[in-house]
């Protein structure tokens, strides 16, 4: 995205238009655990009466029954062939660069990120995902994958980091 042409600017603001409302975004726990925790509202740090949403906290089971899942797919995980790791990895950066615009508003409505800031965010996601699918290429034959890995994202990098 070049965001010095004001052509691509009128089409990224037009796109945004659609993800402008209050109460756009609903996170929670998927396990099937029963219940959720605490629900709070999300809201825009730079306007912090606008709530962009809600999140659903995760309990205690919740964690635990993610962490149950994780661990029991994993080994079905680390023998699929690298070379089908690093396509569902460059799969996934597809899907990020196909949903950008919802990502620049999410990442300026929940972390006060301005439009170049969240064209970075998304950059840097991308950037992740693809140089990892590269990278998988000069894994030696048979490498399994090392584990299941936990990740609390900070606020000034949300989508970037957790990639």
């Amino acid at each position: 995205f070049d965001i010095t042409d004001p052509v691509t600017l009128a089409a990224i603001d037009k796109a945004r238009a659609e993800f402008a409302g209050p109460d756009r975004w609903h996170a929670r726990p998927i396990t099937r655990a029963a219940g959720y925790g605490k629900q709070r509202p999300v809201v825009n740090p730079a306007k912090p009466d606008e709530v962009v949403g809600t999140v659903s906290e995760a309990t205690a089971k919740q964690v635990s029954t993610a962490v149950r899942i994780a661990v029991e797919a994993q080994p079905a995980w680390a023998k699929r062939a690298v070379a089908e790791r690093a396509a569902i990895l460059n799969r996934a950066a597809d899907l990020y660069e196909a949903n950008a615009v919802e990502f620049f508003a999410l990442a300026a409505r929940e972390a006060g990120k301005s439009l170049a800031d969240g064209v970075a965010e998304v950059r840097e996601a991308v950037d992740f995902l693809r140089y990892y699918a590269a990278e998988a290429a000069n894994a030696e034959p048979g490498t399994e994958a090392r584990g299941v890995i936990a990740c609390i994202s900070p606020w000034n990098f949300p989508l970037a980091i957790f990639t």
